[in-house]
C-alpha cells in the first residue's frame, strides 16, 4: 500500500487516534482511588498470587460481590505487562473508550451520515459522568459496553431480512455481549433487557421481536459463556449461591443492607448534571421519537432506545442501592438520541461548548476552595492540576468565541469533545491531591519504609484497600467488617476474634508489626496499653510500629 494511501487514512480517521490519545493522557499518572480502585486493583493481584481463578479473594478472604470478567482480564494484564496502575485500569478505561467507535460504527450502520455520527461520540465525550468514571477502575464500562453492544446488536439483527445469516450473526452477537455482560456484574443485564424489550412490544403492540431473537441457540451460547463459573465457583463454595444471588442481587435492590440509599430523584439528579450541557435538547428528542413513523422492517430504534434508557433510569430508582455509575449505560444512547437535534443547528456547538468548560471551571474553583479551607494553602501538585483544567478550559471558551463558522461543526463538537477529556483528568488528578483525598499511595509508600517480608501488618477501625495494593500485603483485620463481613465469616473469625482486645494480644505477640488505625480509634487503642511509634500518619490513619525494644 502506498505512502498517500495511508496518509489520506490518517487524515479521514485521525482524530480517532487523537481521541484516544487523550482519552489515555493520565492512566498512568493518577494514583488508585479508595475504595474501589483500589479493590479491583487488589482482586486481581492475589487471583495471581494465589493461583485460583476460580474464588475471588480480597484481603486473603472469599468476595463475591461481583463476577470475575474483569478480575480474570485485569490478573491477564498484570501477567503480561506487569502490575502497576495503568494495567489496573487498562480494562474499564479501554471498554469505556470502546463505546465510542461502537457508538460511531452503530450510527454508520444503521445509515446516519458520517457527520451526525461523530456528533454522537462528541456527545458522549464531553459528558461529565461518563468521562470521569471511564476514567477510574470499576465495573461499569464494561457493563455499560456490553449492554449497550447487546443493544446495538439486537437492532442490526431485527433490521437484517427475515431468517438472513446476518440476522443470526448479530442476534447470536448480542448473546454473546449479553453473556459477558452477565460476567461483569450479574443477573441485572438480562433483567432489564428483558423489561426493555417488554416495554417496547407494548407500546409498539408488535411480538414479531420476540418470534427473531434465537432464543435457543442464544440461550445455549449465554450459557456456555456463563455456566462454567458459577458451576465451579459453587462446588468450590457451599454459601455462594446465597450470598451472590440473594444478598448481592435481591437484598441489595428491595433493601438497605449496603447503606447506599439515596432519594427517588437521585439518578434524575445525576442524569440532569451529566447531560448539562445538551439538556434542553432533551424534550425534542423525545418528541421526535414519539412522533417518527415505524419503520418498514425493524424496530423503531429512536423508541427502544429511549425506553432501554427510561428502564435503566426508573429501574435503579426503585432500587435502595445506588451510586451515581449505575445510570452510565443510559449514556451512549443518550448520545446517540441527541445527535440527531443537534447536529441539525449549527450554532449549537458554541453554546454546549461554553457550558461544558464553564462547569470545568466551576469545579475546578470548587476544588480549589476545598481545598484552601482544609490545609489554608494549596500544595504545588493541586496548584499545577487545578491552573491546567482552568488554563485549558480558559483557552478552550476564547477559542469557541473565535472559531469561524466556515469548519465543519462535527469537527468543533469533536475538538470540545478532546478538550474535556483533557480537563477531567486534570480534575481528577487535583481531586487526587486533596488532603481528604481517598487515596493511600503517599501513606502506603510511608508505611512501606517499614514493612519487610517479616512483617505483620493490622489494621484497626478501617480497611484501606490502596494499602494492600501498594504494599501487596493483606491485613489482618480488627474492629471492622464492612464489606469483609462475609469472608470473615467464612473464616470463622468472630467479632470477638477481631476485638480490641485481640489486637493487643496479637500486637503483644508479634516481632515485628505495622499497625493502620484509624484515627478515631487512636485513642481506644492507645488506651488499651498497645504502645508502638508512629511513622507515617494522613487524614484518617495513623501507623503505628511495633516497639520491640519495650516489655508491655
Amino acid at each position: 500500500m502506498s505512502r498517500e494511501f495511508f496518509a489520506q487514512r490518517l487524515r479521514r480517521h485521525g482524530w480517532w487516534l487523537a481521541l484516544l490519545v487523550l482519552w489515555c493522557a493520565t492512566m498512568a499518572w493518577r494514583p488508585l482511588l479508595d475504595p474501589d480502585e483500589a479493590r479491583y486493583a487488589r482482586i486481581p493481584q492475589e487471583m495471581i498470587e494465589s493461583g485460583d481463578w476460580v474464588t475471588p479473594h480480597l484481603n486473603g478472604l472469599k468476595y463475591f460481590e461481583k463476577p470475575p470478567l474483569q478480575y480474570w482480564a485485569t490478573a491477564a494484564l498484570y501477567k503480561v505487562f506487569g502490575v502497576h496502575e495503568w494495567t489496573a485500569r487498562l480494562w474499564g478505561c479501554a471498554l469505556g473508550f470502546a463505546c465510542l467507535p461502537l457508538l460511531y460504527g452503530f450510527a454508520r450502520r444503521i445509515g446516519w451520515p458520517r457527520e451526525r455520527a461523530q456528533v454522537a461520540v462528541a456527545l458522549l465525550a464531553i459528558n461529565p459522568l461518563y468521562l470521569v468514571v471511564g476514567q477510574i477502575t470499576l465495573l461499569d464500562q464494561g457493563f455499560t459496553f456490553f449492554c449497550v453492544a447487546t443493544l446495538f446488536a439486537l437492532v442490526l439483527g431485527q433490521g437484517a431480512p427475515p431468517g438472513s445469516r446476518a440476522e443470526r450473526h448479530w442476534m447470536l452477537a448480542g448473546w454473546l455481549t449479553l453473556a459477558l455482560a452477565v460476567l461483569s456484574k450479574g443477573l441485572v443485564a438480562p433483567l432489564l433487557l428483558a423489561l426493555t424489550l417488554s416495554g417496547y412490544c407494548l407500546m409498539q403492540r408488535d411480538l414479531s421481536v420476540l418470534k427473531r431473537l434465537h432464543a435457543l441457540p442464544g440461550l445455549a451460547l449465554l450459557l456456555i459463556v456463563t455456566l462454567p463459573w458459577f458451576i465451579a465457583v459453587q462446588r468450590a463454595n457451599p454459601d455462594f449461591a446465597w450470598f451472590f444471588f440473594v444478598h448481592e442481587h435481591y437484598a441489595r435492590f428491595t433493601t438497605n443492607v449496603h447503606h447506599r440509599t439515596g432519594a427517588w430523584w437521585y439518578f434524575l439528579a445525576i442524569t440532569s448534571f451529566a447531560l448539562l450541557p445538551w439538556l434542553p435538547r432533551l424534550p425534542g428528542a423525545l418528541r421526535r421519537a414519539l412522533r417518527a413513523p415505524a419503520p418498514a422492517q425493524g424496530l423503531h430504534v429512536e423508541r427502544l432506545l429511549w425506553i432501554w434508557c427510561v428502564t435503566v433510569l426508573v429501574f435503579f430508582s426503585i432500587s435502595h442501592s445506588k451510586l451515581p455509575p449505575y445510570v452510565l449505560p443510559i449514556m451512549p444512547p443518550l448520545a446517540l438520541l441527541l445527535a440527531g437535534d443537534l447536529e441539525q443547528v449549527q450554532t449549537s456547538w458554541r453554546r454546549v461548548g461554553a457550558v461544558t468548560l464553564a462547569v470545568v471551571l466551576a469545579l475546578a474553583a470548587g476544588l480549589a476552595f476545598y481545598g484552601w479551607h482544609s490545609q489554608g494553602e494549596l500544595d504545588a501538585p493541586l496548584r499545577t492540576a487545578l491552573a491546567l483544567a482552568a488554563l485549558i478550559a480558559g483557552l478552550g471558551l476564547v477559542w469557541i468565541a473565535r472559531a469561524p463558522q466556515t469548519t465543519a461543526a462535527a469537527l468543533h463538537w469533536l475538538a470540545i469533545g478532546g478538550v474535556a477529556m483533557v480537563c477531567y483528568q486534570a480534575l481528577l488528578i487535583a481531586y487526587n491531591g486533596l488532603p481528604q483525598s481517598p487515596g493511600s499511595k503517599p501513606f502506603a509508600v510511608a508505611v512501606g519504609d517499614f514493612v519487610d517480608a517479616r512483617t505483620q501488618v493490622f489494621t484497626v477501625g478501617q480497611y484501606r484497600h490502596g494499602v494492600n495494593y501498594y504494599l501487596d500485603r493483606n491485613q489482618r483485620v480488627f474492629e471492622y467488617d464492612g464489606e469483609l463481613a462475609f469472608g470473615l465469616a467464612q473464616r470463622g473469625l468472630s467479632r470477638a476474634r477481631c476485638s480490641l482486645a485481640a489486637f493487643r494480644d496479637a500486637w503483644r505477640r508479634a516481632d515485628d508489626a505495622i499497625a493502620i488505625v484509624d484515627r478515631e480509634w487512636l485513642p481506644l487503642v492507645r488506651m488499651s496499653g498497645v504502645h508502638g511509634t508512629i511513622v507515617a500518619a494522613d487524614a484518617r490513619s495513623v501507623a503505628l510500629r511495633r516497639d520491640t525494644t519495650r516489655v508491655d
